[in-house]
């Protein structure tokens, strides 16, 4: 299970274009877009002033939380930004620190045993499964350079020869409105896209409490009804790993509160767990935040008692 921090650390040595970690997202934006960031995003500048702050120092989190909440709530309260500028926006600055940057770096990047993500990546084996919580295409990139092992979507369980990929905060490369049969079942799009437009938008769900691609009542007013039917099933492959796994090895993910509906499946998981095996969970993670990320995982997987950590990720050799 890979998150933001595995990509943060595996590129750590690529500073001009790293993907950032969420809450570095602000300060990344405004510092390469350079002098036009605000007339490029002005809606986002509106929105991180309505929380008091400027927009080099507002998370991922909070400025798209209160995009989504006002979305929600629609007329309860006054606001000074344009919700569907704001939101494309916010896609486009997505794109622009976790798109075609990323593909460059992971395209660059030798698969070896010499840093944290290459090789796990190398060690994994046939019917194991990699759950990307990243919006980059860094580990499906990377994982490509093998040759004796297949990386797929699957609904249900790995096939002979194969490795699952899940993805369940969707993807850079997934257009919203041409979401092809492969990212239920097929080989992973790895080409991250563009520009952000009517016809093409990237299909990633926000780093907020209330995901509204995982609720049913939703589904009747969406423009692309099969994101709910993607979403899930990549959420319930989640859950199937958990229930079937021996060994859960985590890489800079540190089950924020926010992502409170990826606790619920984690805990579903676990509450289906019937093979009598205990799991053993293996993480990464800053030495600084071993205890507070220990404690996280105790919280979203309920009855689990081997947590063990391993250490910081170790990054990947510069050009």
């Amino acid at each position: 299970m890979f998150g933001a921090g595995c990509s943060y650390g595996t590129l750590g040595l690529y500073r001009s274009s790293f993907p950032p970690l969420a809450r570095q997202f602000g300060s990344e934006l405004v510092r390469r877009t350079r002098k036009s960031w605000n007339k490029k995003y002005a809606e986002l500048a509106k929105v991180a002033a309505h929380l008091g702050k400027s927009l080099d120092t507002v998370s991922l989190e909070e400025i798209w939380t209160r995009i989504d909440y006002h979305a929600k709530f629609q007329g309860t309260f006054s606001k000074r930004w344009n919700t569907a500028s704001a939101v494309t926006e916010l896609k486009s600055a997505l794109l622009q620190l976790y798109g075609r940057s990323c593909d460059r770096l992971a395209t660059t990047l030798p698969l070896s045993r010499g840093y944290t993500l290459g090789r796990i990546l190398k060690e994994m084996k046939s019917g194991d499964t990699l759950i990307s919580l990243n919006y980059d295409t860094l580990v499906e990139r990377l994982f490509g350079k093998r040759n004796n092992l297949r990386l797929l979507h699957c609904c249900g369980p790995p096939r002979t020869g194969v490795v699952r990929l899940l993805k369940p905060h969707g993807s850079a490369s997934w257009n919203l409105h041409d979401l092809g049969r492969n990212i239920n079942d097929g080989e992973p799009s790895l080409e991250s896209l563009g520009r952000v437009s009517q016809q093409v938008e990237p299909l990633l769900l926000g780093a907020v409490p209330i995901k509204s691609e995982l609720i049913t009542e939703v589904q009747s007013h969406c423009r692309a009804p099969r994101v709910f039917e993607i979403v899930r099933n990549h959420w319930r492959g989640v859950a199937d790993s958990i229930r079937d796994a021996d060994r859960l090895v985590v890489v800079g993910y540190g089950f924020p509160q926010e992502d409170s509906y990826g606790r619920f499946f984690f805990a579903e998981g676990m509450r289906e767990r019937k093979n009598g095996h205990l799991l053993r969970i293996e993480f990464y993670e800053l030495p600084e935040r071993e205890g507070i990320t220990r404690c996280s995982i105790y919280e979203a997987f309920p009855g689990v008692s081997d947590v063990r950590y391993v250490g910081q990720v170790k990054a990947a050799p510069a050009r």
